[in-house]
């Protein structure tokens, strides 16, 4: 398994300016792991203290007692931390399941101002509800962020073998046609993506067993976060969050109403459940921005919002994709489904940070444009590569509509729009008149399974 955020954990190492580093993200998304693939990359020793498991580490940590904390580390591990030029100054000191020991995020702040010469990485499940709490609110300026989501199709790729397939997406040109065998064998595997999508658990049984067993895996982590559920008593309604979790995998692409997502509940509490499943990691809310400038957030419309799951693959499972019905879905163009399609494109512009380089990584956010009136448009995402605004429009099949494309090319005078369908990758200039003017710009078309090249297609236009 190879994860790219390997590369974000190497350039944070090496910083001059290293701060204690917290890794986000949903349960299940490999941060673990990652941190095992990061130590691995540059041959460091790896100390990893799970809090969930007893150790009496935990009671220095609750007490922010900072040597304490050290000195149990080095008796634990038999490890010299005494200072940065030690024999033992190449390690990784990893806090695993921070949740079940919070009072931690307060500890990182100690680790910056007294140790900043000790790598130290934090990571855990549900721990974007202790860093909401002001309890155990983070320590500003003095740790950094990663976020990590589900394996993107890229690595996805890697995993089933297909490295050359992977290079060639590395090395393709927009100039160039596509090689014919490639776009079949890439089609192919972006249906299978589709069906398994990119948890990494079920992406390994898939190359391990078989795409049955992928598949069982993603029921039983869809399982898994129901039973979460039962943790968070005392904040909310479980039982109208697990509905509302089992509705939302039909809804992705849709303009979000509360009385749609349940309409026995007050739009209050419906809002407060999707606020926690916002903090899981599980859903992200994909709002609404007027897109005059920058940055998109300036115009955020908090009551126009869309919802994105966090993986295809456990959507499918949601929309009822078992194993008995394998040779169909296989068969089928599953990508043509249309909210399908739109979780494909949305997660790797989510966590990949493929088309979307503008945000900070610590600010992972999603945005769509909409105009309501005698001329209603959508368009799916905004995207912003090197300062400029791109609309996004995802197609299920090979064609589809572009008038939301025109009417947003019309209003902002954008020059480029990018399109993602089944069909093989073209660049054309589009020309069309409309109502209240013209729409006169560059059309970039993609099929999916070239997403997470987008930035560098979208610069070799530019230049």
């Amino acid at each position: 398994m190879k994860r790219k955020a390997v590369s974000n954990l190497v350039e944070w190492y090496r910083s001059s300016r290293r701060k204690p580093l917290i890794i986000r993200g949903a349960r299940q998304v490999g941060k673990s792991t990652l941190v095992d693939l990061f130590a691995q990359e540059l041959d460091l020793k790896l100390l990893t203290i799970n809090l969930e498991l007893p150790t009496a580490i935990a009671s220095d940590i609750r007490n922010l007692d900072l040597q304490r904390v050290i000195e149990s580390i080095e008796l634990e591990f038999d490890v010299n931390l005494a200072t940065a030029k030690s024999s033992d100054s190449q390690i990784i000191i990893f806090f695993d399941e921070v949740q079940a020991v919070p009072e931690l995020l307060k500890l990182l702040r100690y680790f910056y101002e007294k140790r900043p010469d000790l790598a130290v990485i934090a990571a855990g499940s549900l721990l974007e509800f202790e860093l909401s709490s002001p309890q155990y609110s983070f320590p500003v300026g003095r740790v950094e962020f990663l976020h990590l989501g589900p394996m993107d199709f890229e690595e996805f790729i890697l995993a089933a073998g297909e490295e050359r397939l992977y290079r060639y997406l590395q090395e393709y040109n927009i100039d160039d046609s596509i090689n014919k065998t490639a776009h079949k064998k890439l089609s192919e595997l972006s249906r299978y993506f589709s069906i398994i999508g990119g948890m990494p658990e079920a992406v390994k049984t898939w190359r391990e067993v078989n795409l049955s067993a992928a598949l069982k895996i993603n029921q039983q982590l869809v399982t898994a976060y129901n039973l979460d559920f039962n943790k968070y008593k005392g904040r909310i309604n479980t039982q109208l969050l697990t509905k509302l979790f089992q509705k939302i995998p039909q809804t992705v692409g849709d303009k979000c109403k509360y009385s749609n997502l349940e309409a026995d509940a007050k739009s209050l509490e419906v809002r407060k459940s999707l606020e926690q499943l916002f903090l899981a990691g599980i859903v992200t809310p994909v709002y609404h921005s007027n897109a005059n400038g920058l940055p998109l957030a300036a115009e955020q419309k908090q009551k126009s919002f869309k919802l994105l799951y966090l993986d295809v693959g456990l959507m499918s499972a949601q929309l009822g994709f078992s194993s008995d019905k394998i040779a169909s879905v296989i068969d089928m163009e599953l990508i043509n489904n249309g909210s399908i399609a739109e979780q494909f494109i949305g997660q790797h512009v989510l966590f990949s940070g493929v088309v979307n380089d503008y945000e900070p990584s610590e600010n992972r956010e999603l945005y769509y444009w909409i105009r309501q009136g005698r001329s209603n448009a959508e368009v799916d995402y905004l995207t912003v590569i090197d300062g400029i605004i791109y609309p996004v429009e995802v197609k299920s099949g090979a064609v589809g509509s572009l008038k939301s494309m025109h009417q947003f090319i019309n209003e902002k005078s954008a020059l480029c729009g990018i399109r993602f369908t089944s069909n093989e990758p073209v660049i054309e200039k589009v020309k069309v008149k409309l109502p209240n003017g013209h729409a006169e710009y560059l059309l970039l078309t993609l099929p999916h399974y070239l997403v997470g090249q987008t930035n560098r297609l979208v610069r070799s236009i530019k230049d």
